[in-house]
């Protein structure tokens, strides 16, 4: 478990550091959330109501909300590091 904390912030830190790492987990994770946006609003119009539909509309509703929750953590990291700098 020690190791797995110690590997885990040596990956955030590195990703702190490096302002284009940064950017690209930005940027990776704002096309997925604007993705799965779309891919809700699609799924709620064009099927059916069922049980399908909600399971898949709340699928697409967590990818969203982890991306977004990502995309938020490198503005937070951007901060720091222009902090730090």
């Amino acid at each position: 478990m020690k190791t797995l904390w110690l590997s885990l912030r040596n990956y955030l830190s590195a990703i702190i550091k490096s302002d284009i790492q940064r950017l690209k987990h930005f940027s990776i994770s704002t096309i997925i959330f604007f993705v799965a946006y779309v891919m809700v609003y699609w799924f709620e119009n064009n099927m059916t109501p069922s049980l399908e539909q909600e399971l898949t509309t709340l699928g697409f509703l967590l990818i969203a909300a982890t991306a977004f929750i990502w995309a938020m953590i490198m503005q937070i990291f951007y901060i720091i590091a222009k902090t730090l700098k």
